[in-house]
């Protein structure tokens, strides 16, 4: 059986963790610390990982966008 995989559109950025608090994180402006993330956890039940990794996602999306890396040199294995 083949898997169904949703593929994200690129161009739209991965959805801070705060957006799915709205009631509780008025503003997903700041970031998710590694405390709320443990917290989070605790208190979904999907462990800090899930968390983690949605803050690391949102985060690295904006910042490709954001830096240029144009000028940084590629290194050689």
């Amino acid at each position: 059986m083949g898997e169904n995989i949703a593929k994200r559109n690129p161009n739209r950025g991965p959805t801070h963790p705060g957006a799915l608090l709205r009631e509780h994180i008025p503003r997903e402006r700041k970031p998710v610390s590694a405390e709320v993330v443990v917290r989070l956890g605790a208190a979904f039940g999907d462990g800090p990982e899930v968390w983690l990794h949605m803050q690391a996602a949102y985060d690295a999306w904006h910042a490709s966008r954001k830096v240029d890396v144009s000028k940084v040199p590629r290194l050689a294995a």
